[in-house]
């Protein structure tokens, strides 16, 4: 699968739209920094409009929903790896290697095609959701 590079306001993630009815974002560094410096709401509109850019529609999560999603893939994917350094013997590191197969690629589908996408909407509450440009105003 190939990625694209998204410029979101002098901060890079990985993303691939091609798929219709898909988003996915490569977890990585870019994505970490962006977070850091924008935080999860600019991204998820970013990519939404990246998407409607390619497909010439919206694609069906709302974003708020897409916002959370993409922390809730990063944190434990960071944790993960965390663990692994510790090496805690081989069961612990293969629970590890199998957290980061779900979140190395965060895959954000539209309810009849992502089976967990309740689970997102359901946590679309506030505190949950950052613009950190927002904050600095």
């Amino acid at each position: 699968m190939e990625f694209k590079k998204l410029t979101i306001e002098n901060n890079n993630i990985n993303i691939n739209v091609e798929e219709e009815k898909w988003i996915r974002i490569r977890h990585d560094k870019d994505l970490e920094k962006a977070l850091e410096e924008l935080g999860n709401l600019p991204i998820a509109k970013r990519a939404k409009e990246e998407y409607r850019k390619r497909h010439g529609k919206d694609i069906q999560i709302e974003t708020n929903s897409l916002a959370v999603e993409i922390s809730g893939h990063v944190l434990p994917g960071d944790v993960s790896y965390k663990i692994q350094e510790l090496n805690l013997g081989k069961t612990i590191n293969k629970l590890m290697e199998e957290i980061q197969r779900h979140t190395d690629i965060i895959d954000c589908g539209e309810k009849e095609v992502d089976g967990n996408r309740f689970i997102w909407d359901m946590l679309q509450i506030k505190p949950l959701i950052q613009d950190k440009r927002e904050e600095t105003k």
